[in-house]
């Protein structure tokens, strides 16, 4: 392998250019009075995301917890299951009562024909000899008559004739429903963005319009003792409560331990300069040039807290085959956009200009990038001064 040459000078540089970052992928402070540092990484620290998303058509929200390591789009996963069920209720019911009313006829028809299984050949003769079927006709008989499918319940209604030849087993109308509901999340795996992805194809949705519907994500890291949110999400002292015991209440660190970690934040009081402070001094506003004691009593202007942007999903990439993975979705419904007004082929606004600008850096973002690719290179010793 070629090595590759740098200055002492310049290693020196890129070192001391490591930028404060907040957020919940990669946040980094330090205190310059104490020397004291606070980072965390998404993958390797053993952080939890989190946020809010909704379950029904009224969009009433749960709080989710996710897995470690995982990312938000697998944590809002959870509730896009119960969101899907609940918008294909009406559906699930009525391809319940057609089901329902295929399989009535079927019943009637093979006893009014007297259907009989011939050992010999395995086929279904009528009493008179002039009908001959096997299961599959009569499998095909009922799915034919059901034409809307809110999920696919082709093998299901399979399993139900089945039943019925070998033992004479007829369904209950409730049995029927309760089953279609469960093939919901029988047929989609709603712990991948994928899986999540193609389960709201089924209600005309895509995963970044759904995931926009949610608000409050974050990460905490019981190890690190931090948490963070997304500067578009940072909350209000009282929200930030309200989610420290969701936190709690779904298996997480106490609240009480919770308000000693630590935030990497954007202070929007001080222009969005990064800070670091505890959660209870956040909630608190003991931080930055001023803090609440020092505002005006008087003053009536809402405290900003955070960017004030639309949350959009922006998807951590590992390594190049999940990048490309990711993204063959999205260029296939860039592709399809070409030729429509872009704004209505990419679905809505947000995912109009995550389709323009799909990884979303700056200049300055990139080139924290490119140095941190050259410390891990110089930590393996590919490089020699």
């Amino acid at each position: 392998m070629k090595k590759i040459h740098i200055r002492e000078s310049k290693l020196n540089e890129i070192y001391s250019e490591k930028e404060f970052c907040a957020g919940t992928d990669h946040p980094y402070y330090e205190n310059e009075e104490t020397g004291e540092v606070y980072s965390a990484d998404w993958n390797s620290d053993y952080g939890f995301p989190f946020g809010f998303w909704p379950i029904d058509y009224n969009r009433n929200e749960k709080f989710v917890l996710g897995e470690a390591y995982t990312t938000h789009g697998d944590a809002c996963g959870q509730c896009a299951q119960e969101y899907v069920t609940d918008i294909l209720s009406e559906r699930l019911g009525e391809q319940a009562q057609e089901i329902e009313t295929a399989f009535e006829d079927f019943v009637d028809e093979f006893k009014e024909y007297g259907y009989k299984l011939n050992d010999e050949d395995g086929n279904y003769y009528s009493s008179d000899g002039s009908e001959v079927k096997d299961e599959w006709d009569f499998i095909n008989q009922v799915n034919d008559y059901i034409s809307d499918y809110a999920v696919d319940s082709t093998e299901y209604v399979g399993e139900l004739v089945r039943s019925f030849l070998e033992d004479g087993v007829v369904p209950y109308a409730s049995d029927i429903e309760k089953q279609l509901y469960e093939l919901v999340s029988d047929n989609f795996d709603f712990t991948t963005q994928q899986g999540v992805t193609n389960a709201l194809r089924g209600i005309d949705m895509d995963f970044y319009e759904y995931f926009e519907m949610g608000n409050g994500e974050g990460r905490v890291w019981p190890y690190k003792e931090m948490i963070g949110f997304y500067e578009s999400e940072q909350p209000s002292p009282d929200r930030l409560e309200e989610i420290l015991y969701n936190i709690q209440n779904n298996g997480g660190p106490s609240v009480q331990d919770m308000l000693q970690y630590h935030m990497v934040f954007e202070d929007w009081r001080n222009d969005g300069t990064i800070t670091a402070c505890t959660v209870q001094d956040y909630i608190d506003g003991n931080y930055g040039p001023e803090s609440y004691e020092d505002l005006d009593d008087e003053d009536d202007t809402p405290i900003q807290y955070n960017n004030g942007q639309k949350t959009i999903f922006v998807p951590h990439l590992a390594n190049q085959q999940d990048k490309f993975n990711y993204y063959k979705d999205f260029r296939n419904t860039r592709d399809r956009a070409v030729y429509a007004p872009q704004e209505r082929a990419a679905g809505n606004l947000a995912a109009y200009h995550a389709m323009r600008y799909p990884y979303g850096e700056s200049k300055d973002r990139i080139g924290k990038i490119i140095r941190e690719v050259i410390e891990d290179t110089i930590k393996m010793g590919l490089y020699t001064c």
